[in-house]
């Protein structure tokens, strides 16, 4: 704290005019010696002095008045200090004579010019005000009276200096030396400028800086901001503290400041992999999780290049998985894959037919690959007709045949030692003459999921087929469509409208589940119950053609010569008798030259007529429906409506009978 005495105001007579021997006019008025450049600290005294003297040759003084406002005195108008009211008169009715000498007042003549320096006071630029008003009356040829006021400004200072510690990063890894990069932002929070800046860190040795020097002249500006850093290697949890300092550039007055800060020391991530080995199948996968015991959130990065909690997986390896926390912390585990080779079989069909209702027949299968012993198990579609009578857990089994027209899909589910399972079927059917009996099914029957055959549904059958064959294409090289499983013959089946080519329809594939391609839209007919059927016949005839050659590989080697035009074929009952027609086709031998020559025509790329082949490809689907065997036509007609053999018809009684009726 200062107390210091301050020549506050100097007085002398101004004598601003004189005429003639003492003639004229006389003014008087305070000086101020000082101003924004004194400045002071909270708690500082300051002791104002008056002196008032008129020098020799000048106009005497009478009733001098003298009012004082200090900086505390509330209530001053700076722009008419004497008419403000208020203040403390510390002279007053004095007399002033030229030449006398110097008056002197101070705080032992007048408390009020005593003063504490306090903040309060202040305004916003930190000064402090005060004032003070004269008045008296100059003794002149002819007295006047004169009036002076003045503000007195005086700089009080705050020196100020803050300093803020970060640090990147702010946090450790367990018992883990780690690099810390301190940054110090030392800020002028005061109204003077500092100088002697001094920092220290507890910690860290070799602070350098500062940037934000502007000028680089060592003063820490009001408006600047300096930079410092430091680095060093932590390895547990510590608590460090910087100190700064510096003095003000007027008094010298050192001011200082720190900051604290603590390293945080965090335990690392504790991953497992659920689950922590696996063994599976070939053909299968695995789901490894990685599963953290404490903390989060963690990023993760599997040994795969994965970034995710999980990974799913099919090859054998060591599967690593690292999990960081926020602070860098880590850990590492893994699980080990191993893949069992799945085996595969194969049932030998038997070199001929078994008889119909023959006893005692057997089957065999070779298993190869995966992992012995292997366990078996066979199943019969049909085990009513066709049961297995003996080793359904071994690799051969014996069976009965079922009656003429019947057969069954045997299967055989193999399960190694490492429990990875395969099956293979094999239909069967028992012996008929050769080239007597063929099977063939209609539209409606692929369209329906719930038809039977041979103890299979609709459904099963096209599962089982599309399992052997993986899709089914009609159609050419230009114009196709693709079909790739069950459900989706199912949806398009049975197919309506006028038969035609595929024009347009180039190489569609058409699953049933994705988008509809836009060429295939227009030939699509939306059902209520299923999804949209294809409106055109000839598409529906050739994938059943397609699949009932599937169902009897046998009926593909059928001579069409054996049909050729008006034929018929017999039930299981011998009343039983359907008639087709089989038109000529030039150059078609068989039943697979048939289907060849279809799809070339809704390839658009044969000459032959489009009827033709509508009528040709549905002799045969229709013709030996639900298993047929060909017999000579009886002395019925066909009536070319639909494929009834009626024994009195309208086109026989009118007299209209196609010659090829007997």
């Amino acid at each position: 704290m200062k107390n210091l005495k301050w020549l506050f105001l100097g007085m002398m007579v101004m004598v601003l005019g004189i005429a003639g021997q003492g003639q004229g006019a006389c003014s008087l008025s305070l000086n101020q010696s000082f101003g924004p450049s004194s400045v002071w600290l909270d708690g500082d005294t300051i002791e104002y002095v008056i002196t008032l003297e008129v020098p020799a040759g000048a106009c005497n003084m009478t009733d001098v008045n003298v009012v004082f406002y200090r900086p505390d005195d509330g209530g001053v108008s700076p722009s008419d200090i004497c008419g403000s009211g208020g203040g403390t008169l510390v002279i007053s009715g004095l007399t002033l004579t030229a030449g006398a000498g110097p008056t002197v007042i101070d705080s032992g003549d007048n408390a009020a010019l005593q003063y504490v320096v306090n903040h309060a006071d202040e305004n916003p630029q930190g000064e402090l005000f005060a004032y003070y008003c004269l008045r008296g009356t100059v003794q002149s040829a002819v007295p006047q009276n004169f009036e002076d006021e003045k503000p007195l400004p005086n700089l009080v200072i705050h020196p100020c200096i803050d300093v803020v510690k970060e640090a990147e990063p702010n946090a450790i890894c367990e018992a883990t030396a780690t690099d810390i990069d301190y940054t110090y932002t030392v800020t002028n929070c005061g109204n003077v400028d500092l100088e002697n800046i001094n920092i220290e860190d507890d910690t860290c040795s070799g602070i350098t800086g500062p940037t934000g020097d502007d000028g680089s002249d060592g003063i820490l500006g009001q408006s600047e901001t300096w930079t410092y850093t430091c680095t060093t290697s932590i390895s547990d949890e510590t608590t460090n503290r910087v100190d700064v300092n510096g003095t003000d550039v007027f008094l010298g007055t050192v001011v200082e400041a720190n900051d604290v800060l603590t390293i945080i020391e965090n335990p690392p991530p504790v991953v497992s992999v659920d689950p922590e080995s696996a063994a599976i199948c070939e053909g299968n996968s695995v789901e490894f999780c990685a599963v953290v015991a404490n903390g989060g959130p963690y990023t993760y990065l599997w040994s795969t290049g994965e970034t995710t909690e999980c990974i799913t997986v099919d090859e054998p390896n060591r599967y690593c998985v690292t999990v960081t926390d926020s602070s860098g912390c880590e850990d590492t585990n893994c699980a080990d894959l191993t893949v069992n080779p799945t085996p595969s079989c194969d049932i030998n069909a038997p070199a001929s037919p078994p008889e119909c209702d023959s006893n005692d027949n057997t089957l065999s299968a070779n298993v190869t690959g995966g992992t012995g012993p292997f366990t078996y198990s066979w199943t019969s579609s049909d085990d009513v007709n066709w049961p297995i009578t003996a080793g359904a857990d071994t690799d051969t089994i014996t069976y009965d045949a079922g009656p003429a027209g019947t057969g069954t899909t045997f299967t055989l589910e193999v399960i190694d030692a490492e429990g990875c399972m395969t099956s293979c079927p094999l239909f069967v059917t028992c012996g008929t003459p050769p080239g007597d009996m063929f099977c063939s099914f209609t539209q409606g029957f692929w369209g329906n999921a719930g038809g039977k055959f041979m103890g299979e549904t609709t459904l099963q059958l096209l599962v089982r087929y599309f399992e052997e064959e993986d899709s089914l294409k009609i159609g050419g090289s230009t114009n196709s469509v693709t079909l790739y499983d069950a459900n989706c013959v199912l949806e398009r089946m049975p197919a309506g409208g006028k038969p035609s080519c595929l024009a347009g329809l180039e190489n569609v594939d058409d699953d049933c589940t994705s988008g509809i391609p836009n060429a295939l839209k227009k030939l699509l007919k939306k059902e209520n119950k299923k999804g949209s059927r294809y409106n055109n016949v000839l598409m529906g005839q050739v994938i059943a053609l397609t699949l009932n050659l599937w169902v009897d590989p046998d009926l593909a080697d059928l001579p069409l010569a054996a049909i050729e035009g008006i034929f018929c074929t017999e039930g299981d009952d011998e009343d039983d008798v359907q008639c087709g027609y089989m038109p000529e086709l030039e150059g078609v031998i068989t039943v697979a030259d048939l289907l060849a020559l279809a799809n070339e025509v809704l390839d658009c790329s044969s000459s032959v007529s489009v009827s033709d082949i509508y009528d040709a490809v549905t002799a045969i689907n229709e013709g030996f429906d639900e298993c047929r065997t060909i017999v000579q036509c009886r002395e019925v007609c066909y009536d070319g409506i639909d494929n009834d053999c009626n024994e009195s018809t309208p086109d026989c009684n009118g007299g209209g009978c196609p010659e090829a009726c007997d």
